[in-house]
Order: structure tokens, then C-alpha cells, then sequence
């Protein structure tokens, strides 16, 4: 699928797919900066608001160990400056809403279920 304007990539390295992945390393690395980068402001708002205490580190790290751990997309829709990922990992499914802002897919919101 091509998205109507060039400035909104929907395949290719800059499409929700590859933005999604990056998010997903960047949690992996523990790369705060990336992660909040990755992310609408409205969905890092919790987040961006820990960082300047003390416990941010700490905190932080809690964070990227309850994400899921889903290496295989099984989907991608995108609608207009929306986007969702479906993926699956061992014992989770998770739905990733992606939205085009500055330029960029941004992660707006995630939810995983464990999987039997």
C-alpha cells in the first residue's frame, strides 16, 4: 500500500513497520532518549515526566523489562496517519498503534495480552 503524499512513508525503512522495530530496540538497548523519541508526546507523557527524578533509572529500567518481548509482526493496517501492528511473540499477542507525527511513525499506544 503507498500512501497518498510522499511525506508520509508507509513502506520502506521509513514506514510503522521499521519504526516500530526501532522502537522495540531502542527498549532493548535502554536507550531512554530513543524510546521517548519513538513515542507520541501524549503516550511518553508518563514517562517524560519521570526522567528528571531521581529514580528515573531504576524506574526505567522496570519499564523496558515489563515490555513485551514480540519478535514476529503478523500485521500491519495503516489508515490514513494511523497505523497498527499486530505481532506475536511466545505466549503474547500485542496490538501497537502507530500515528504519523513530525515527520515521523510514532508509537501512540500498546497493549499485550498473554496468549495460552
Amino acid at each position: 500500500m503507498l500512501s497518498a503524499t510522499a511525506a508520509m512513508p508507509v513502506i520502506g525503512d521509513s514506514g510503522p513497520l521499521p519504526a516500530y522495530r526501532e522502537y522495540l530496540r531502542a527498549i532493548a538497548r535502554r536507550d531512554s532518549d530513543a524510546v521517548l523519541e519513538a513515542m507520541t508526546e501524549s503516550y511518553g507523557q508518563q514517562l517524560r515526566a519521570l526522567r528528571h527524578t531521581q529514580d528515573f533509572g531504576p524506574l526505567f529500567e522496570l519499564w523496558c523489562v515489563s515490555q513485551a518481548d514480540v519478535p514476529a509482526v503478523s500485521r500491519c493496517h495503516v489508515n490514513g496517519d494511523c497505523a497498527t501492528v499486530e505481532a506475536r511473540g511466545t505466549g503474547v499477542f500485542s496490538r501497537v498503534h502507530l500515528r504519523w507525527v513530525g515527520g515521523r511513525w510514532r508509537v501512540d499506544a500498546e497493549r499485550h495480552q498473554l496468549q495460552a
